[in-house]
Parts: C-alpha cells; structure tokens; sequence
C-alpha cells in the first residue's frame, strides 16, 4: 500500500484504470476532484458515496447540505464540472450506485421512513425499486444487475466507568 492522498472522505476507481474519483476534505471543504487535484464541485456540508459511471465520463454522489446529517440529494457532475441535481431532498440518504441501464440509484427514505431502494434517470425521472422490513442501503451493483445491499440496524449502547472497571448499563 501507498499514500494517494490524505482526508480522503470517499472514492471510487475510474473503469479500467488505475486512476480514482475522490471526496477531499480540504479545509472545512468537500471537494469532488477527478483526476486528484482538479475540483469538480465543492460544498460546505458533506459529499458522500461517489461513484464513476461506466464509461468513466460522469461521477455520481450524493450532498449533504449540513455536516453530520444524512439529509441530501442526488447529484452527477461531467468532468468538466457541471454539476446536475437528479432528485429533491431526501431525510436520510446514502448507498449510490450506476445500474447498467444507466440509471443511479440509491436508497433513500423521507419522513422518517426506513430507507428504500430508488432509480433517478438523467433527466431526473425518480422511480421506486423496492422496500423490505426495515432500512437498508445500497452497496454495490454488478454489471449484470444483481445488488449487494445491507439491512441496517441502529444500537444504542450506554457505558460507565465504575471503579477501574468498564460495565455496560444498556437495557434490551
């Protein structure tokens, strides 16, 4: 292994080569930069799950508009630097992926809700995909279609020193 870069938030490799679209934090900045170096977009909130189209022309990725809140909207940026907002904001969004159709998605909940699955196209026409019992977020799509996703589940844990002794005080 070898240093790339330092505060590199999130990344994803350009298709067939050895070359990476990144999230920079650089200072109290996001930066999406394609090739390392070369801003795409900036932001004063969060930039998450940044993810390089197949023909390695476009990057998808999400932007939180308030740091440590997952509330955000669906962009795509062309490496000139054009940035594009695919879908309204969302509560909680994260997970993004290109589907081989050519469409993003992502999973996303409003509201409330538990995150479900989404398409957006590039025209910005927004499709649910699929729920199930309880949140999930997208991981990952394979160039034939099939998914790798994740069931969420959120645990709160209390702890206490006592004495020299760490003890849990987490009920149910």
């Amino acid at each position: 292994p070898s240093t790339v870069e330092r505060n590199v938030m999130s990344a994803d490799w350009v298709p067939g080569t050895d070359r990476l679209a990144i999230v920079h934090a650089v200072d109290g900045t996001y930066r999406l930069e394609y090739p390392i170096g070369t801003v795409l977009a900036t932001t004063p909130g969060w930039f998450s799950g940044v993810r390089v189209s197949p023909r390695g022309d476009r990057i998808a990725l999400i932007e939180h508009p308030v740091r440590n809140d997952n509330r955000g909207s669906v962009k795509v940026a062309d490496l000139a630097g054009e940035v594009k907002t695919l879908s309204g904001e969302w509560t909680n969004v994260g997970g993004i992926a290109w589907h081989p159709s050519g469409d993003i998605w992502f999973t996303a909940a409003r509201d409330g809700a538990p995150k479900s699955l989404w398409a957006v196209s590039d025209a910005g026409e927004l499709r649910p995909i699929t729920q199930i019992a309880g949140a999930m977020t997208l991981r990952d799509i394979n160039t034939d279609g099939t998914l790798l996703l994740s069931r969420d589940t959120t645990q709160l844990e209390l702890t206490a020193l006592v004495g020299n002794e760490s003890r849990n005080l987490t009920w149910l």
